[in-house]
C-alpha cells in the first residue's frame, strides 16, 4: 500500500508540475519514509538491538530505493527518456540535487529538538523533565547505512543514460558523511550498544546485490540500446530513411 500510494503520488507530481517539483516530493518521501518502517519494526520481536536495526534498515532501503529510481523510471513515459523538456535524465539530476539539499538541511536545523530546548525545557516543573529535553535526536545505524545505499542503487541503475550520476554521486555522499559527522558530535543522542549486523547485512547481501545490478542495467541498455530511434524530429525526415532496411555483414573467412 505504501509504495502504491507513493506511485500514484509521484505520477500525479511529475506529470502535472515537472521534473524539479517531483525530485523535491521524492526527497521528501525519502525523509519521511523511516517513520513508516519505525512503526512497521516496533511490531517485531527481536533478540538484540543489531537485529532490529537490520530488519529495519531493509525496510527503509526498500522503500528508498522505490521511490528514488523504480517509481521514477515507470512513471516516466517511455518517449520522455531521453527528448529535450521533462524527460528521464532531467528528473534523475533533480533527484540528486534535491538529495544534496533537503535531507542535510532537515537533519542540521533539527527543528523538535530546537523547540524542546527553547520553549519547552524553560516551561519544565523539575530539573530532571528539563535535562530531557537537551538529550539530543534519536537516530538509527541502519538508516545511516540505507542513505548511502539509496544514492550507489539510483547512480547504478541510470548509470548508462546519465554517467554524471557517478560524479553527483561523489559529492552526494561526501555531503552526507560531513553532515552525518556534525550531527553525531552535536545533535544526536548516544545510541545503544550495537552488534555487526548491519554492517554485515550490507556488506554480505547489499552491496553485492547493488554490483549484479549496476551489471545488469548496463548490459541492457549497452547491448540493445532502445533510446536512438525515439527522440522528436525538428525538422522533415528524407525518404530514404523511410521503410524497411536489411543490414548485410560481409563474409569473413576463417
Amino acid at each position: 500500500l505504501v509504495v502504491m500510494g507513493a506511485f500514484v503520488l509521484v505520477r500525479h507530481v511529475f506529470l502535472t508540475y515537472g521534473a524539479g517539483v517531483s525530485a523535491l516530493f521524492i526527497a521528501i518521501l525519502n525523509i519521511l519514509t523511516p517513520l513508516v518502517c519505525r512503526g512497521i519494526t516496533a511490531i517485531e520481536i527481536h533478540s538484540d538491538e543489531g537485529g532490529k536495526q537490520a530488519s529495519h534498515s531493509i525496510k527503509v532501503l526498500g522503500l528508498r530505493c522505490v521511490n528514488s529510481a523504480v517509481i521514477i523510471h515507470l512513471v516516466t513515459p517511455f518517449t520522455w527518456s531521453l527528448t529535450n523538456g521533462e524527460h528521464l535524465i532531467k528528473a534523475v539530476a533533480a533527484i540528486f540535487v534535491a538529495e544534496m539539499f533537503t535531507a542535510p538541511i532537515v537533519q542540521a536545523l533539527f527543528i523538535p529538538g530546537i523547540i524542546k530546548m527553547h520553549i519547552i525545557a524553560p516551561r519544565c516543573k523539575d530539573q530532571e523533565s528539563m535535562n530531557n529535553c537537551f538529550t539530543g535526536a534519536r537516530w538509527e545505524l541502519g538508516e545511516r547505512y540505507t542513505n548511502m545505499m539509496k544514492v550507489l542503487f539510483l547512480c547504478f541503475f541510470f548509470s548508462a543514460l546519465f554517467p554524471g550520476a557517478f560524479a553527483l554521486s561523489a559529492l552526494l555522499l561526501l555531503i552526507h558523511f560531513e553532515m552525518d559527522k556534525f550531527c553525531l558530535m552535536r545533535v544526536w543522542a548516544r545510541a545503544p550498544m550495537l552488534g555487526g549486523d548491519v554492517a554485515e547485512q550490507n556488506r554480505s547481501y547489499i552491496v553485492p546485490g547493488l554490483l549484479v545490478l549496476l551489471a545488469c542495467m548496463n548490459a541492457f541498455n549497452y547491448s540493445g540500446f532502445p533510446y536512438d530511434d525515439m527522440c522528436l524530429s525538428t525538422g522533415e525526415v528524407p525518404d530514404e530513411y523511410l521503410g524497411e532496411h536489411t543490414l548485410s555483414l560481409p563474409d569473413i573467412e576463417s
